[in-house]
């Protein structure tokens, strides 16, 4: 038989891969054919492209961002606030997990 052979398992976990593939298990081990295998890791996940474009991973793994409000409407602002606008930064933590998840991380 042609396939990739499982390693241990229990019984509910035989039982209900066996369910979800339609196949069964034979002399106490479980095979799989190359095609059962593929169908298991769709779908894949997809980078939000936005996300993409916005950030950027430092080499400490950090991820950088640009401050916002600087596009456009700059005549009110000071210098001042326009300046230290300029600088990037680090997402903030209680927005890390939000956007690792855009970014498939």
């Amino acid at each position: 038989m042609n396939g990739v052979l499982l390693p241990e398992h229990d019984e509910n976990t035989l039982f209900v891969v066996c369910q979800m593939l339609r196949i069964t298990a034979e002399a106490d081990q479980l095979y799989f054919s190359e095609t059962q295998l593929k169908f298991e890791k769709m779908p894949k996940m997809k980078t939000v492209s936005s996300a993409k474009k916005r950030f950027t991973l430092t080499a400490t793994g950090k991820i950088k961002r640009k401050h916002a409000f600087k596009s456009h409407i700059l005549t009110k602002k000071t210098t001042k606030q326009k300046r230290n606008l300029t600088h990037a930064t680090t997402v903030d933590g209680h927005n890390l997990a939000a956007v690792r998840k855009m970014l498939v991380m």
